[in-house]
């Protein structure tokens, strides 16, 4: 007799409750009556969802132990050689006045405080010695782990809870985990990828060196757990399925909003741009910034959303003053995730400005592109090959070339505004097709079939 699946565990390296794509999978899950867990990091600004969320307290710097034996004595031994003259100087002054007792502390503490970075760099050249000598396999995972605090958080939520069960992997960091869990615990591994992740930085030298032989490590190999595999577009999905040629089933679960019906309304006066999402470098912003200056009449900007680092929604600011563009340039904070759609139906298109550096990006489908088109907004995307796809495929919006401020120049002055009208009666005729509820049904089918075969 096949063993039913009566619950699913959703392990994401995010807030759950901010996490738009957890959300949707898990409310899909409940709806089928499976009990549903989540199992992610704290700091979500939306409320929860009616299902249950453990959050994992976000990883706290080390407390540094001293360690025992040779390594050890080389780290306190070079630790109070290079505080020696701090001890010098407080014996000096605690001869020359009457508060020895008082002079002597405070030059202890300076003299171990001073210490700290140095003991600290032995310690981490002693570490990078120690993972040499361990096989190659091994030194991956030490190092993912010490790369990934927040994996090993929620690692160590895990390892509480009870199966057999289904164990979503969300993004590779999560697959290690599932896969620990599904052997010991029961159930099977599934992996939703999120991100291209072999490609995720590449236009950055050190992340190339460092973090990717880290990220190709541990998606090999336990990519391999998975009985099916999913992502956000069709060309990772492609990818996955030409890297690893895992004998899984393949889908591909576009980002999309669970479809709400939009009122269609004529463009605003002035048309009104939006970028929603997290303000971080590496999305276009600036061009779209000093593209301002050139635009026709008739246009204003809105950048909202989460900055990341938290001074760069301030560096955007002073390059709109430097370029005397405050006037068609604001900046709003985040609305929670559920309040996107809501949010973004006063705008009249949607911009994802992503410059094509990278085979990430080639193949990013942002979930923002959806959320636009179920706001009834024209889409307007960089000529990068899923994003164009998209457009060709609903009408729904145009290109932004290359993504310089020229090209973003030249596509907005070149519009009408029949022809703004036009893409945004496009946009929600195509959200009709694209949305959560046409896009999870036949992977939920699929983990419900693998479910099955896996307890015949």
């Amino acid at each position: 007799m096949t063993e039913p699946l009566r619950q699913a565990y959703l392990l994401a390296a995010s807030a759950i409750a901010d996490d738009p794509r957890v959300r949707r999978m898990g409310d899909g899950l409940a709806a089928r009556g499976i009990r549903v867990t989540a199992i992610g990091l704290e700091g979500g600004r939306s409320g929860n969802p009616e299902w249950q969320v453990i959050e994992s307290p976000l990883p706290k710097p080390p407390v540094v132990i001293p360690r025992p034996g040779p390594l050890g004595l080389i780290e306190r031994g070079t630790a109070w050689l290079l505080s020696l003259p701090l001890w010098i100087a407080g014996a000096i002054l605690s001869a020359a006045g009457s508060a020895r007792g008082a002079v002597l502390l405070q030059i202890r503490h300076r003299a171990v405080v001073a210490a700290r970075p140095f003991s600290g760099l032995v310690r981490a050249v002693s570490r990078r010695f120690s993972e040499a000598a361990l096989p190659a396999e091994e030194r991956l995972m030490h190092r993912f782990w010490r790369m990934k605090p927040d994996a090993a958080a929620i690692r160590e939520a895990v390892l509480k809870l009870e199966g057999p069960a289904l164990w979503i992997a969300n993004d590779w960091p999560m697959l290690p985990i599932a896969a620990e869990a599904a052997a010991t615990k029961g159930g099977i591994v599934v992996y939703d990828s999120h991100e291209l992740a072999l490609e995720e930085f590449a236009e950055r030298p050190e992340w190339r060196k460092f973090v990717r032989p880290v990220v190709a490590h541990v998606e090999a190999k336990y990519i391999r757990e998975a009985r099916v595999i999913s992502s956000v577009s069709p060309g990772i999905t492609a990818h996955l399925g030409a890297t690893y040629r895992v004998p899984a089933t393949h889908l591909t679960l576009r980002n999309a909003p669970g479809y709400q019906a939009t009122d269609q309304r004529p463009a605003s006066d002035p048309v009104r741009l939006l970028y929603h999402g997290l303000v971080s470098p590496g999305r276009g912003l600036e061009a779209l910034i000093e593209s301002a200056a050139s635009w026709a009449p008739g246009y204003t900007l809105t950048i909202r959303g989460p900055a990341s680092p938290p001074d760069y929604r301030e560096q955007l600011a002073a390059l709109a003053g430097r370029l005397g563009v405050t006037g068609r340039v604001s900046f709003e904070g985040p609305v929670p995730m559920t309040s996107l759609v809501a949010a973004a139906r006063p705008f009249d298109i949607g911009l994802m400005a992503l410059p094509g550096h990278s085979a990430h990006n080639r193949f990013a489908l942002p979930n923002k592109l959806f959320e636009y088109m179920m706001a009834g907004l024209a889409l307007a995307v960089t000529d990068l090959e899923e994003m164009i796809a998209l457009l060709e495929d609903t009408g729904a919006g145009f290109s932004l070339g290359d993504g310089s401020a020229s090209a973003i120049t030249a596509s907005l002055n070149a519009l009408t505004r029949e022809d703004v009208d036009r893409m945004r009666a496009a946009a929600l005729e195509g959200a009709k097709r694209y949305n959560w509820d046409t896009e999870a049904a036949p992977v939920i089918d699929a983990y419900l079939a693998a479910w099955q075969l896996h307890y015949r």
